[in-house]
């Protein structure tokens, strides 16, 4: 049969290939004729915008648009018609009914009935316009382009009956193909390796996606309907038509599927059907235990085997000192159990285990087949069970009889019996249980330790298969418990002070207690101790700070008896706060002048004391945001500097505690230098030496500061100032250039200079000028005057103003005011009126030498004068006014002779002008020259007046 089935799959397959190169031949031609046609479409559009460039009217325009819009819908519908024809595509290869053939030739007549339509509008409109047209080319162009387009238009209708053909003849093939079997129906089907896909963990596994027919595939794998990607399924690695696991495990066990697809035609696929693999699971090794039960006629028992891990089914074997006694088959579990025969009291055998399936064999542990009866004598073992923080957690108590294969346990508490299920409301505690039983109730557990749990405690014991046989009892078992003790006392202290803390015990056995205090985590260590007669005890204790900060405990126990386990109160924290002594300021940032914009950072040092928070004054003022032990200034100015300190506090409670301030610290932040201003006066020594006093000045800065004078690069003279400027002296030649200065200042950190300026006196000479402005109020009259004195030569000039030979002196409630501008030159502001009126004049003289002084010419002010009009003007306005009357008076007379004289023409006899027209009456057109009247009056030729 399997032969059979491949001799016809490779049939089916030669079959299938041919048919699909024929088509797919068929399918070319098709594609290459619809190349053709569009690029004959694309000529046919470049001719008619030959013709409508050829055309004369806008009508052609209008028809060519409408035209270039039918042809935009014509291909937009062909798209539609192939995304149609594809939808149809992938619904013939998804079903398989009539009604899709049917809508699909409803759908094609449609779009063949809208293409005709289309076709018939279009030769109409191409008839309108070669009747337009106006010559024989638009004809013979339109004739050309009409078969064109028929053509076009009977080999798109023959592709589309024989698309729809092979389309049907496909559809046909696939529905019979569906009707075989589901796995021909694809032509994909999956062969795995093993076969059938049944495995044992750890196995290899081989699935192969193998097709009927095809090439140039690709392969999708499918994992319980979950398709398998490469980058995210780290254990599963499809490779092209294989999927390979190297070491199976149970994560593999699912459903596998596949899918094929052509790389030339992507709605070409095939899926196969799935396949189911299975993985086992490998037996573990077999355990084996028997029980014993109580029969009417005696006793009966049953082995028990079975495996902790593995598939079923497996076959186990029960073997009885070596040889089989029988065996189970077990197919939905790893469990089999044995009937045998129990005597107690006598040995049954070795029994044995055996666990078979097709690939393993497991054999169990050898076990004796003997009960043995409860009997001999029992005791009780208590141990007790401790936290983490060294606190009693539980107890437990042990019940140990001396022999019993199948015990059972009881348990009673002051010759009262504890029930198996724990009362959570016993003694009124909350829901939690006061006791637990473990290992079948060989341990019972104490989860309550607070002295409640304290009494008789004793088991019994007796077999567990026989609820008729005797109880065998332990001695009685004391078990005492101390209540937690409660510890209290003040939270926080003074450093070598007296204080008193008290020890509380609740609930107690009525023995000595004795209460202890420790440090949590040191039990060497004994802070205080005392024995309990009564329910508190206080221990007066010397506090000290490495003693006894932090967490305090109290720990209650029973000397001599370890019977009864200690317990240990809740902690209590102590807070010890140490005085402060001893403050002082250290500079981290290194010396105590700094400049601007470097770091100041100072710390607060105590020598003793504890809990203790910081604050910082400088000055009297409190620095904000400062509370921590060090002080931090990332860029300082010159407003920190001063002398800072301070304050370190602890606070025992709200209203004492300690406190000491460190000695005050000067800090001084160095300001920079400023670039220094340069600037000289000339003084005169005697009649013939000169001297220059040369300052340098810095607008800021912190003294000292060290001042250089240099001409060029020469050094002249150098001084520490204290202040922020200095003064030099050097000697001078009067009119003569003795080079440039330029001033240096250095106050320990960088070095600047100043501009440079040139050494050179010059002694006043020359003419003195005085010229002048003056301003003009809303009236247009003059309001006030501006002099300016300067002088033709000089560099240190002295200026004065006089008034009618009086000098002005510089007085604030003067009606005048004299500025001396940095240019050599003076000015006097004055206001016109009658405290102005007089002669002034400057006088110009060296400010280092009065010997000699230049005057400049007196000019006089008087404000009737300067608001009065000169002669000179009067005789210009008058002039004028007179030159334009005698313009008036020729231009009145000139008109008057022209007047007359266009009289004088118009007088000329009318017998004379007729001849004239007569003369030229035959050659001339008479309405050609006729003169337009308004064309005569503006001419003066004709008078207005006359009618």
């Amino acid at each position: 049969m399997e032969q059979g089935e491949k001799d016809r799959g490779e049939e089916e397959r030669d079959g299938t290939g041919r048919e699909r190169q024929r088509r797919g031949g068929e399918r070319w031609n098709r594609e290459r004729k619809t190349e053709e046609r569009r690029r004959e479409m694309e000529q046919g559009e470049k001719d008619r915008g030959e013709e409508e460039r050829d055309g004369t009217g806008r009508e052609r325009q209008r028809r060519g648009g409408e035209r270039w819009n039918r042809e935009r819908k014509t291909e937009e519908r062909r798209r539609e018609m192939e995304q149609g024809e594809k939808d149809r595509g992938e619904e013939e290869r998804d079903g398989t009914g009539r009604e899709r053939q049917r809508r699909g030739g409803e759908r094609w007549e449609r779009k063949t009935e809208e293409r005709r339509r289309e076709m018939e509008q279009g030769e109409k409109d191409r008839g309108e316009e070669e009747r337009d047209g106006t010559g024989r080319e638009r004809q013979r162009r339109g004739g050309e382009r009409w078969n064109r387009e028929r053509k076009t238009e009977k080999e798109r209708r023959r592709e589309m009956e024989q698309g729809e053909k092979d389309r049907g003849e496909e559809e046909r093939e696939s529905h019979l193909c569906v009707h075989q079997t589901s796995a021909l129906s694809t032509g994909t089907r999956i062969n795995s390796e093993p076969d059938p896909a049944v495995l044992y963990e750890g196995s290899r596994l081989v699935l192969s996606c193998d097709v009927t027919v095809g090439a140039q595939l690709s392969y999708t794998w499918f994992f319980n309907r979950t398709k398998v990607m490469p980058s995210t399924s780290t254990w599963l690695r499809p490779t092209s038509s294989k999927l390979a696991v190297e070491r199976v495990t149970v994560l593999h066990a699912g459903v596998y599927s596949c899918m094929t697809q052509d790389w030339l035609n992507e709605n070409r696929s095939s899926s196969s059907q799935v396949m189911q693999v299975h993985v086992k699971v490998h037996l573990s090794q077999p355990r084996i235990a028997f029980s014993i039960s109580k029969e009417a006629d005696g006793y009966g028992g049953h082995v028990t085997c079975w495996t902790s891990r593995g598939s079923p089914p497996a076959t186990f074997y029960l073997l009885l000192d070596g040889k089989e006694v029988t065996s189970v088959e077990a197919t939905k579990s790893t469990l089999a159990k044995f009937p045998v025969a129990m005597v107690p009291g006598q040995d049954m055998g070795m029994a044995e285990c055996l666990v078979k399936n097709e690939v393993q064999e497991l054999k169990s542990r050898s076990l004796t087949l003997v009960v043995v009866l409860v009997g001999g004598h029992v005791q009780v073992e208590v141990e007790y069970l401790y936290g983490a923080d060294s606190k009693m957690a539980a107890a437990q108590l042990h019940c140990l009889p001396s022999q019993g294969t199948f015990p059972s346990f009881s348990w009673l508490l002051n010759n009262s019996s504890l029930p198996v299920k724990a009362d959570p409301w016993t003694h009124g505690e909350s829901w939690s249980p006061r006791y637990a039983f473990v290992d079948g109730g060989r341990v019972l557990v104490l989860t309550k330790t607070r002295g409640g749990e304290s009494g008789s405690y004793r088991c019994r014991v007796r077999d567990s298969f026989d609820d008729s046989s005797a109880w065998f009892e332990s001695p009685d078992v004391q078990v005492r418990m101390i209540g937690p003790p409660r510890l209290y006392g003040p939270s926080v202290a003074l450093d070598e002070d007296i204080v008193e803390f008290g020890c509380e015990v609740l609930r107690f056995p009525p023995v000595q207690i004795l209460l202890q205090v420790f440090k949590q985590g040191d039990r060497s260590n004994v802070l205080a101790e005392s024995t309990l007669d009564g329910g508190v005890v206080d221990f007066p204790m010397l506090i000290s700070y490495t003693t006894h900060e932090g967490f305090l405990e109290c720990v209650a126990s029973v000397q001599n008896n370890s019977g009864i386990r200690p317990t240990v109160s809740q902690r209590h924290y102590l807070k010890v706060v140490v005085p402060v002594k001893g403050v002082s300021l250290e500079v981290q940032s290194g010396a105590v002048e700094i400049f601007e914009g470097k770091m100041l950072s100072l710390r607060c040092n105590v020598a003793s004391g504890n809990h203790i928070s910081f604050s910082w004054l400088l000055g009297d003022q409190p620095l904000p945001a400062s509370h921590k032990e060090q002080l931090f200034i990332n860029r300082t100015t010159t407003h920190h500097s001063g002398r800072y300190s301070c304050v370190a506090r602890n606070q025992l409670n709200d209203t004492e505690g300690s406190s000491a301030a460190s000695p005050g610290l000067l800090i001084t932040v160095r300001e920079f230098v400023s670039s220094p201003d340069i600037s000289y006066t000339v003084l005169k020594q005697n009649s013939q030496n000169y001297f220059a006093s040369v300052t340098c000045r810095s607008s800021r800065g912190t003294p000292p500061i060290t001042f250089s004078v240099y001409n060029r690069t020469t050094l002249i003279a150098k001084v520490t100032s204290q202040g922020q400027h200095a003064t030099f002296s050097l000697p001078l030649v009067l009119n003569r250039h003795l080079g440039w200065l330029q001033c240096q200042a250095d106050n320990g950190d960088r070095i600047v200079y100043s501009r440079s300026i040139a050494l050179q006196v010059e002694s006043v000479d020359g003419p003195v000028t005085m010229p002048y402005e003056y301003g003009t109020g809303d009236d247009f009259s003059v309001t006030n005057v501006q002099f300016c004195c300067r002088a033709a030569k000089g560099t240190h000039l002295r200026f004065q103003w006089f008034l009618n030979s009086t000098l002005l002196d510089q007085d604030t409630r003067s009606f005048y005011t004299v500025l001396h501008r940095p240019d050599q030159r003076s000015v006097l502001l004055l206001p016109v009126d009658k405290r102005s009126t007089g002669t002034y004049h400057c006088q110009v003289s060296d400010v280092f030498d009065n010997t000699t002084a230049i005057q400049s010419e007196k000019m006089y002010l008087d404000k009737e004068v300067l608001n009065g009009l000169s002669p000179v003007v009067v005789a210009v306005v008058f002039s004028c006014f007179g030159l334009l009357l005698t313009c008036v008076f020729t231009c009145c007379c000139t008109g008057v002779i022209f007047r007359r004289s266009l009289d004088g023409v118009k007088s000329i006899p009318p017998v004379q002008m007729d001849s004239m027209v007569l003369a030229y009456q035959d050659d001339l057109d008479v309405e050609e020259y006729r003169e337009d009247p308004d064309v005569l009056t503006a001419a003066g030729l004709i008078d207005s007046d006359r009618v």
